[in-house]
Order: C-alpha cells, then structure tokens, then sequence
C-alpha cells in the first residue's frame, strides 16, 4: 500500500477529501487491503465509505471496501465521523473560532512537525536562520481559544457536490477574504478560508499552522475536493504561502504568490524555503504542486519577480509568473481567475 500525490493517483491509496474528526489518535497498527498488502499506520477517524491514517504526520484516506474484513471489523467497534454537510451561511463571509469545532490539522502540537523535512524547516526558524528572530516551536504552536477563521462559501454551495478550496494567508491583520474575489470563488466553486491575525508581525510558523488548522475546519464543516486545494497571499503572505505547500504539499495542487519575489529552492538557505533544498522538490511530492507568482509591469517587484522566475525554471520546477500588466492589489477576480487556472490546469 503506497501513498500518493493530489495529482497522480494510484489504485492502493490515494489521497482524498478529509473527514477530519482529528479526535485521539491511535497507536500505529497494521493495516491490510483486498490485495493482501499491508501498511502500518495511525487510525485518525472513518466514515461510511473511508477511513482515515496518518502517515508520516499527513492525514491519508483509504476506501472501506478496499480493507481486508478484519479490519472492517475493526472499524464497527470505533465511533465512525459523520460526512461533512452544508453548514453555516453561504454567499457571505463569516468568522469562527477554531475551539468550537475543537478542529486542528493534528491532535497534539506536536505533530504540525513529524515530518523530517518540516523538523528541519523549523530548526531554521527556531534558529534564527531564516530572517526572522530566533524562537520555540512551544510558542508558535500553543494554541489559544481566542484562535479563529474567516470563511467564504458561494452561492450555490448546497452540500451535494465536493468544493475546491482556496487557503488564503494575509500579510495584514485581522485579514480575511477579499471581498473583490467572491465573484470568481462562486464561478470557479472555491471556498475561501483564512486564519485570522496571523500577518507578517507573527512568527512564520504560526502562519503557517493556524492557517492548516483554517483548512481542517474547512474540511469539517464542507465537502472539499482534494485534487483542487490551493493556497495563496499577497505580499508578505504570499511567501507564507509558499512555505506552507512546500512544508504540507499533499493538501495542495498549487501555490501562489501575488506581488512577492519569491527564490526557488537552493541549498537549504534560502529566504523563502529555509531548511528545504532544490532535491527536496524535484524528488518528492512537491514536485506535483504548481508554483506561480502573479505579477505585472506595474507591480514595483516586477523585475525582481521575472529574474526569480528565470531561476525556477532553470532549476526544472513547474513555476509560472502569471503576468498581467495591469495587476492590482488585491487582484480583480478575473485576475484571479487566471492565476488559479494556471495552479488547476497548467494552462
């Protein structure tokens, strides 16, 4: 049984919407398929038709009917999680606090930072290597009841069809989802989700977790489509962005950065990825995700975001400046519309 990317599929175990009740999770413990193939992995939840791992600290989900019976019945002595439905308003933007739903993207704080690669991201941080300064894991990712999302859902959203998703990570505070990109979110069936009060002030690696556990509520509370999760931000958010689909890159099909200059991965140094090296990307599973940075003549880091450009594709990485000449700040849903097209389609 084998994990696999958003992009590419494979018949044993494929990543799929989450039902993220992350309620305790139990000690590894093997688990066998119809085929006779067998994983060891965490149970996190399960529902009528899925079940839930973890491995390697990312959420994974499996179909039941695939499972051997003995783990089937397994299963029908644990307390299954209900589908996620239609809840809370649509066609409008509202705010929630992450302690209502006791919802996070891991049970433990601990676990935002299993993953060998996301270890040494936060060693960087933690360091003081990484532009910003020196700090404790502790700290980032206590969490606090006061913690809350701000959620867009369209229109026509009823519950009966699966969503994509669009994490937003704002340089400024409280933040939110920009009112100008409604349109194109009802149009291209996007729920909007962000943390709120995590701007550029706040440590990178809380962004980074607060907006992960925006995306879990998310996908409690609505039916997300796996294959179309995207995560983008403006300016200093925008290289929050990055760092967050390089750090979790089996949640996203694509990254975007609006007006930043963002570097392509190097040697583990670099301002942008500190802790992550160009290998890290071309042979592992970032190498699915799409990377693109919306910019345009009149955008002032415009030189800057083309000579960054140059570099990715230097390096061989799926990267596009999506180049609008007339951009704005916050970019026109048309605007936006292009860009996530590019991160969905590659056209």
């Amino acid at each position: 049984m084998a994990v696999s990317n958003p992009r590419k599929p494979r018949p044993l175990l494929a990543l799929a919407a989450l039902s993220l009740t992350l309620g305790g999770i139990a000690s590894a413990r093997p688990w066998t398929n119809t085929d006779g193939k067998t994983i060891e992995a965490e149970y996190i939840s399960h529902n009528a038709s899925e079940v839930v791992f973890s491995l390697n600290g990312n959420p994974v989900n499996y179909p039941l009917e695939k499972l051997a019976e003995p783990d089937r019945e397994y299963l029908n002595g644990l307390v299954a999680s209900p589908t996620p439905a239609a809840t809370g308003p649509t066609g409008a933007q509202y705010s929630l606090k992450f302690s209502a739903f006791s919802t996070y993207l891991f049970p433990k704080e601990t676990g935002y930072y299993l993953d060998p690669l996301r270890k040494s991201v936060l060693a960087a941080y933690e360091a003081g290597t990484a532009g910003e300064p020196a700090g404790k894991a502790e700290a980032w990712t206590k969490r606090n009841p006061a913690d809350s999302y701000q959620l867009y859902v369209p229109t026509a959203y009823d519950g009966t069809q699966s969503y994509g998703l669009l994490l937003i990570i704002n340089a400024v505070d409280p933040g939110g989802v920009p009112e100008e990109w409604r349109p194109m979110l009802d149009e291209m069936k996007l729920i909007g989700v962000c943390a709120e009060n995590i701007g550029t002030s706040q440590p990178m690696m809380r962004r980074v977790q607060l907006s992960m556990d925006a995306l879990a509520n998310a996908e409690k509370q609505y039916r997300i489509n796996p294959t179309r999760r995207f995560v983008t931000g403006m300016l200093g958010g925008g290289n929050a962005a990055m760092i967050t689909a390089a750090m979790y890159p089996g949640y996203f099909a694509g990254a975007l950065a609006i007006g930043a200059e963002i570097k392509p991965p190097t040697d583990g140094t670099a301002a942008n990825f500190p802790g992550i090296t160009a290998p890290d990307f071309q042979g592992s599973d970032r190498r699915h995700v799409r990377w693109a940075v919306l910019s345009g003549s009149s955008d002032r880091s415009y030189a800057k975001i083309t000579e960054a450009g140059k570099a990715w594709e230097t390096a061989g990485l799926p990267f596009k400046v999506v180049d609008i000449a007339d951009m704005t700040i916050p970019p026109s849903a048309t605007q936006m519309k292009q860009a996530v097209t590019w991160l969905e389609t590659g056209k």
